[in-house]
């Protein structure tokens, strides 16, 4: 349906549709972030139009020729006023809702193509789907007899892939080249943007842990592993931090154990994720998978970000909230920039060690007085 700006709401059925008129502007949120959340969430008052009585749970809302699901929905009535307070999910959501009854037994290797195909075949979901860049075949054991959603998690974790996106009822894997680019923008504290905010978090800390790979079948002599288990460390990490240990990693797709490494390294947290937010005073309003540069000067800071969430406000100048990436970079980054200001702050403790030295070098001038004063 092509909506454009306007707030549409229609029926499960498909009988009834109108333009919702009645809802606070302010109160219009729409959530995106990437590979987990894709939401509306608004407030309405009850007008006696056919709109508002069309704000049930299962209906669908439309708004920028997407449709979302009416999910969560809350009455209040309050001395002469009634309104609803309404939560709905993107329509891709719905496939949590279908299930792949079929599966592919024991360990097989699918192309990305052949693995979607296969999730939705027979299912008459509606659903089609596009892939944007490369991925490397991969072996997946016993895949199907899931929810169509589960599987979709199965696939970008074992296919790497880093972004999932729907576009009305077209599913998008893209891989980091494809889903990523760079806005050559910036966005600067304390000029675009009137709050940032960094957290930092080592709780999940993991940086040592043992590996072990395929296991031959040699009949009845039994299995043999292609390589003996052996333990990968982040030695930065380690050094850093001190030794994590993470659970065991064992994964048949790998015989060659160099392959194995890499792979663990990839999936440790060797540091604490920086999670950054950034509250817009203007227009701005970076887009999932804009990279924008973030200064904040007074901290000495700045690093390459992605944008990975979106908080925004359509119909209202309340301000875009933007979460941005918690890559290991940005966390060196802010430990450099840590750094920075401390030794700003010992250059100036220098100073004035320097100049208190310098007074204290003087010679010592006594005045006596003999006698009365002459004033």
């Amino acid at each position: 349906m092509i909506t454009r700006d306007k707030v549409v709401v229609q029926d499960i059925q498909r009988q009834y549709t109108d333009v919702l008129d009645c809802f606070d502007w302010d109160s219009f949120q729409v959530t995106r972030q990437r590979n987990s959340q894709y939401q509306l969430d608004f407030v309405a008052f009850d007008d006696n139009s056919v709109g508002f009585e069309l704000l049930q749970i299962e209906n669908s809302v439309w708004w920028n020729n997407q449709e979302f699901i009416v999910k969560q929905l809350t009455d209040d009535w309050n001395g002469d006023t009634h309104e609803v307070t309404v939560t709905a999910t993107h329509v891709f959501y719905q496939l949590n809702g279908r299930r792949q009854r079929q599966q592919k037994a024991g360990a097989v290797t699918f192309s990305l193509n052949d693995a979607v195909a296969f999730l939705l075949d027979g299912l008459n979901t509606g659903f089609d789907y596009q892939i944007h860049g490369t991925f490397a075949n991969t072996v997946i054991t016993d895949f199907g007899k899931c929810s169509v959603i589960d599987g979709i998690s199965t696939l970008i974790s074992d296919f790497d892939v880093y972004a999932v996106w729907p576009d009305g009822r077209t599913i998008h894997f893209y891989d980091e080249n494809s889903w990523k680019h760079d806005t050559q923008m910036a966005i600067r504290y304390q000029n675009n943007s009137n709050e940032v905010s960094l957290a930092v978090d080592s709780s999940n800390l993991v940086n040592t842990v043992m590996v072990s790979g395929k296991q031959n079948d040699n009949g009845d002599a039994g299995s043999t592993p292609a390589f003996p288990p052996f333990m990968v460390q982040d030695d930065d990490s380690v050094k850093r931090w001190g030794q994590r240990d993470g659970d065991d990693i064992s994964d048949e797709r790998f015989t060659d154990p160099n392959a194995m490494r890499t792979y663990a390294l990839g999936k440790m947290q060797s540091e604490p994720p920086t999670t950054i937010t950034a509250t817009m005073n203007n227009k701005d309003s970076p887009q999932l998978g804009e990279m924008w540069m973030l200064q904040v000067l007074p901290a000495h800071y700045q690093t390459m970000i992605e944008t990975v969430a979106v908080q925004e406000y359509p119909f209202s100048p309340k301000a875009t909230v933007i979460t941005l990436n918690n890559l290991v970079a940005n966390f060196l980054e802010t430990q450099n920039a840590s750094h920075r200001r401390l030794n700003i702050m010992a250059d100036k403790v220098k100073d004035i060690q320097a100049e208190r030295a310098d007074i204290s070098a003087l010679p010592h001038i006594s005045i006596e007085m003999d006698g009365e004063s002459n004033y």
